[in-house]
């Protein structure tokens, strides 16, 4: 039968008959613990080989929160049969009899009874248990299916509620076939592969119904990379950001190959300013099989590479979170390492990340017959001597076999899942579990992570994560999760879900080690830093902005005055006129409303006040063009900024005869206009509309009572009020112009 992949170079190695014996030398407790021995308590032996079928290949790992170990690759019955195949093993490595009825289930796509070729290469676990395995169907279509807890196939999932989904990314009939698989923290899921020649990435609705058309607007896309190229690894950034990894054909050889995806789905320009990066590792072919996420947002991508003078090697790159390698890792950002002393065919299927920073590659290696190969580098790239004394090693399950992937318990645990032939036999699921230190049982951390929503009533829901693990889907107020962790640093983060907009709170996160205070921040992730057997607590607090609304309301409404309004140091709105307005949303505490003109005859040409709504009801005013607010969580901030033009008054003095010395001064309410005129003096003044007095009082001369006085008004250029005497009521409408003659006419 034939396999994806570098199959004749498989082939050749599950066919080896040749064994390499790990010697583990146990000379007490210490020995045992020691890191890259296999762990006695896992199966007796530290490996397991578990027949499903005919013949069965395990390709993916993955472990749930409660310490179970997920196998998923395929399995052919006795009539040719593949489907894909699962296995769930306890911590003991003993089968899972409540999965399945006996730990392991098989799934047919087509329904076909011979020669039906489905296989799975990626398995994930949902924060609801739910497991999630994709792969290829017989027509060569990316295929997924979803399980849940008990094994059984979720009829929630798929468009027709078979539990299956088979898509096609690629127009044309190439071949589809996904390697990779990861569930986003909103439940949608990501498959990478290969579509035909490129890069092919499709993501899924939750419930498999069907492809997430906002995705590049269809849910799936193609990259082209080089001439020829497939992606076989798959992880998602806390920025909700997609890295799919691989490898390219081009030039007559084949690289490293990384694309970023930005979470529309379109390349990320921002990573190697082309959202795609090729990197050359040895002296000719290079393939990547797998990527891992550091938790400063370095990448590790890992595969195999030539050397022309000891074969294919475990190869290694590091790169920055903006594409680049990063040459703090062995100097030049890429790391080679044989694995067979003396030349031969190893490669790297897995990698991970331990939360010390030393990474783990898992893969084979063929010398002196084929076998589980690990490697363990130190943050630096250099291998850690403290694993197995030299940083590789090597493990014989029975007989041929091969290493697919790797995951991290969090007691420090390594778990190795691939296949073995058992001697000369067919291959069937293997695992092997290793002391990742000393002591091999350590008690791992226990780290919780809390939702605090202010108010509590809030209806925002965020899912609670432990490195790239959700731990409490949906949060709600008071919501919390727990996951056991490896010593070491790990990043505590939340996402927003179920349509919440992140941008609506003020957010923050304080944690606690032990019950004394740690680390805090504010934001939606931390990093934090814990020993074996430590408890840490971080509590997310979410707290509600306020919304504050702005408006202008300006009369007479066509007045040319044009203003900026502020809450606090934010602009709400810039520059505008009557019935302009804009909306912020602002931390709650106190701060100061305000405006400033922008155009027009500036503030003091206006009776300004500010009046507001809160939360439906009258809420704080006041007269001028600012005032102190404060608000709560959630409030809804309504206020009305409003300019009432004054109008203009001016008044003048004429005097008969022209000559007379008389003085006067000449007032508009309780304001003097012009003080100490003689005939020909004025003055103007603006005032608030409504109703006025207007008066005169002599200030040298002979006094009012020599003179026969009146009043005459010209109201926005046409006749206005009048009368006899030294005194006139007026009402000025906003924005008037009153222009008012005191005549005093000397009496003979």
């Amino acid at each position: 039968m034939s396999r994806s992949g570098r199959g004749s170079a498989v082939s050749r190695l599950v066919g080896a008959c040749a064994v390499v014996e790990l010697v583990v030398l146990l000379g007490g407790g210490s020995a045992l613990a020691a890191a890259g021995a296999l762990d006695p308590g896992f199966n007796g032996t530290g490996t397991v080989v578990t027949p499903i079928g005919f013949t069965d290949m395990a390709r993916a790992v993955a472990l749930q929160p409660d310490g179970k170990i997920v196998v998923a690759g395929d399995s052919v019955s006795s009539v040719s049969q593949d489907d894909f195949a699962l296995a769930r093993h306890q911590q003991d490595g003993s089968l899972d009899t409540s999965f399945g009825g006996n730990g392991t289930v098989t799934t047919a796509f087509s329904g076909y009874s011979r020669y039906d070729n489905d296989g799975a290469y990626a398995v994930a676990v949902q924060p609801d248990g739910k497991i999630v395995a994709a792969g290829y169907d017989s027509n060569s279509l990316f295929a997924l299916a979803r399980y849940k807890p008990n094994g059984s196939l979720d009829h929630g999932f798929g468009c027709d509620g078979s539990g299956t989904v088979i898509a096609s990314v690629s127009a044309g009939g190439f071949i589809n076939r996904a390697f990779a698989v990861a569930v986003q923290p909103d439940g949608k899921i990501v498959a990478a592969g290969t579509a035909g020649d490129r890069f092919a990435l499709a993501r899924f609705n939750p419930n498999g119904c069907w492809l997430d058309t906002s995705f590049n607007g269809s849910g799936r896309f193609t990259t082209k990379i080089g001439k020829h190229s497939a992606a076989s690894a798959v992880a998602l950034q806390p920025d909700g950001k997609i890295v799919a990894a691989g490898w390219s054909y081009d030039a007559g050889r084949d690289d490293f190959a990384l694309a970023r995806y930005n979470p529309d789905g379109v390349l990320d320009t921002s990573f190697n300013r082309t959202g795609k990066v090729l990197t050359p590792v040895g002296a000719g072919d290079a393939l990547a099989s797998a990527v891992a996420l550091q938790p400063d947002g370095k990448l590790v991508v890992a595969g195999e590479a030539r050397d022309p003078g000891t074969g294919f090697q475990f190869a290694l790159a590091r790169y920055n979170s903006d594409g680049s390698l990063d040459t703090t890792f062995n100097g030049t950002g890429k790391v080679m390492t044989p694995i067979a002393p003396n030349g031969g065919y190893d490669r790297a299927m897995g990698v991970a990340v331990q939360p010390d920073g030393k990474i783990v590659a898992a893969g084979f290696s063929d010398f002196s017959g084929t076998g589980f190969a690990l490697a363990r580098y130190n943050p630096d790239g250099s291998l850690d001597t403290s694993f197995n004394g030299t940083g590789t090693l090597t493990t014989s399950i029975g007989g041929a076999a091969l290493a697919s992937g790797v995951a991290l318990q969090s007691d420090g645990k390594i778990v190795a899942a691939g296949w073995s032939n058992s001697g000369s036999g067919p291959d069937h699921f293997a695992l092997a579990r290793y002391c990742g230190g000393d002591p091999c049982d350590a008690v791992p951390a226990t780290l919780t992570v809390k939702e605090s929503l202010q108010p509590a009533s809030d209806a925002g829901r965020f899912s609670l994560l432990v490195d790239s693990t959700v731990v409490k889907a949906a949060a709600v107020d008071g919501g919390a999760g727990t996951s056991p962790g490896a010593a070491g640093t790990h990043r505590i983060g939340e996402v927003a879900v179920n349509g919440t907009n992140l941008s609506d709170y003020a957010s923050s996160v304080a944690c606690t080690r032990n019950g004394a205070a740690d680390v805090s921040a504010s934001g939606t992730s931390v990093l934090v830093s814990v020993a074996f057997g430590d408890v840490e607590t971080c509590t997310f607090t979410n707290v509600r902005r306020a919304t504050v609304t702005l408006r202008k309301s300006l009369s007479p409404a066509g007045d040319p005055g044009r203003f900026t309004l502020k809450a606090g140091s934010k602009a709400v709105a810039a520059a505008v006129g009557d019935g302009g307005s804009g909306s912020v949303l602002l931390d709650p505490g106190s701060f100061k409303l305000g405006e400033k003109a922008a155009s027009g005859p500036g503030l003091a040409a206006y009776a300004s006040s500010i009046a507001c709504r809160l939360n439906g009801s009258p809420g704080p005013s006041g007269g001028g063009t600012t005032l102190a607010v404060a608000v709560a969580p959630g409030d809804a901030l309504d206020c009305t900024f409003t300019n009432v033009r004054k109008a203009t008054v001016t008044l003048r003095e004429s005097l008969s005869p022209a000559g007379d010395p008389g003085r006067f001064t000449l007032k508009a309410g309780s304001k003097a206009v012009a003080v100490g005129v003689g005939d020909g003096g004025s003055g103007s003044v603006l005032v608030d509309p409504g109703a006025l007095g207007l008066s005169e009082r002599a200030v040298s001369g002979p006094g009012l009572a020599a003179y026969t006085s009146s009043i005459a008004c010209l109201l926005n250029g046409y006749p206005g009020p009048s009368g006899g005497g030294t005194a006139l009521q007026v009402a000025v409408a906003p924005a008037d112009v009153l222009d008012c003659t005191f005549t005093n006419v000397r009496k003979p």
